[in-house]
């Protein structure tokens, strides 16, 4: 046999064997495609799953905040929020249509086989050896989402079954109306702000010195829980509400809920901006740039903020107890000011002597120092 001859074969089995490896991978496909349809975990496995995932995220932000994981009191009080957060999604899910619990069981599986494909977990000790950023992470997550059909079936899920669409507390982490997606953006000492497009509308808000609305500053570091009531910003109410609806706690100096700021229970009618701080340097006499101001710097106001948790609200037919100057009682957007004052920035744009009696939402809204990140309308 010549030469060209064992060449020949040799091409020729070469060819037979790619064209098999394709039909086996097409296959496999094929065969992978078919277990996302028809093997679904069942509703204890799909359990399972979501309450590990929250206890995951509830461990990294404790230990964000140097809080020691391994102390018999920190784990006592992680095991009693995942029992009550089990129990919760349990009564959702059993009351639940069979649409959402299919799509509750799907994401499980798809999740699953994302994590397997790109080696998540191998992935994620890169990452704590610094190998590796989160940011890259989520980047071939999406990228195999995207490559298997996840991210297709979640988009056709959202358009065709409105139960999915609307149960965004159950299914979080997917994008829907409600602005999580927004709010994570923020740092704390950011400012957000609720604003009327109606006038003298202000169900959403709470009332300021010589304007409507509701402003409120943001403290939640790196914005990892989703849950309806996480406490999420400091502000002041006049009359702190009460009730499942509540969007603040007990105190009228205290924290905000995330429903509010998500836009869950504010109105069709009224505006939420959320917004960073920066300052004027000067250079020179006339002359000068904008800065944006640096974490610490916003860190420590939100830090201020917190401090005066507890505090009153003053009493609205006192004009001394109103003034912004005032800081036994706050209203929520003295509160916002005082909080960047004690940075040396000033957020009211009024000039003498009005700028000494009090300072509005609208006020920090109008200021050179606060720039718009986003904003979106309520959806109530």
């Amino acid at each position: 046999m010549n030469r060209r001859k064992i060449l020949f074969i040799i091409f020729l089995i070469t060819i037979i064997f790619l064209l098999n490896s394709c039909l086996t991978k097409e296959t496999k496909k094929t065969e992978s495609e078919k277990i996302n349809i028809e093997s679904l975990p069942n509703i204890e496995e799909t359990l399972d799953y979501w309450t590990l995932k929250r206890e995951i995220e509830i461990k990294k932000v404790l230990v964000t905040r140097g809080i020691d994981i391994e102390s018999e009191n920190v784990k006592k009080a992680i095991n009693e929020e995942i029992v009550n957060y089990k129990n919760q999604l349990k009564k959702k899910l059993d009351s639940a249509p069979e649409s959402l619990k299919n799509y509750m069981k799907s994401v499980v599986l798809y999740d699953r086989i994302i994590s397997k494909n790109i080696n998540l977990k191998k992935l994620e000790e890169l990452m704590l050896k610094g190998k590796i950023t989160r940011e890259e992470i989520v980047e071939l997550y999406k990228k195999e989402a995207e490559r298997i059909g996840f991210t297709k079936y979640i988009s056709e899920m959202f358009e065709k079954d409105k139960i999915i669409a609307d149960n965004v507390y159950v299914s979080k982490g997917v994008s829907s109306s409600l602005r999580h997606k927004e709010l994570s953006t923020l740092r704390p000492g950011d400012v957000l702000i609720i604003k009327s497009t109606s006038s003298g509308d202000n169900s959403s808000g709470s009332s300021s010195g010589g304007g409507m609305g509701h402003a409120a500053i943001w403290t939640e570091l790196g914005d990892l829980k989703l849950e309806r009531l996480a406490k999420v910003a400091m502000a002041a109410w006049y009359k702190p509400p009460s009730g499942s609806d509540a969007p603040h706690e007990k105190y009228e100096v205290g924290y905000d809920y995330r429903q509010l700021w998500s836009g869950k229970i504010v109105k069709k009618n009224e505006v939420i901006y959320g917004m960073y701080v920066r300052k004027w340097v000067k250079k020179g006499w006339f002359s000068g740039y904008w800065k944006k101001t640096s974490d610490s710097e916003a860190l420590n106001a939100a830090n201020y903020a917190k401090k005066q948790r507890g505090k009153k609200y003053p009493d609205p037919v006192s004009l001394v107890a109103t003034t912004k100057l005032n800081t036994n009682t706050f209203y929520c957007s003295s509160l916002v000011w005082r909080s960047w004052k004690e940075q040396e920035i000033d957020l009211d744009p009024k000039w003498w002597p009005l700028n000494q009696l009090y300072v509005s939402p609208d006020d920090i809204y109008s200021d050179d120092n606060t720039v718009m990140k986003f904003s979106y309308t309520g959806i109530n």
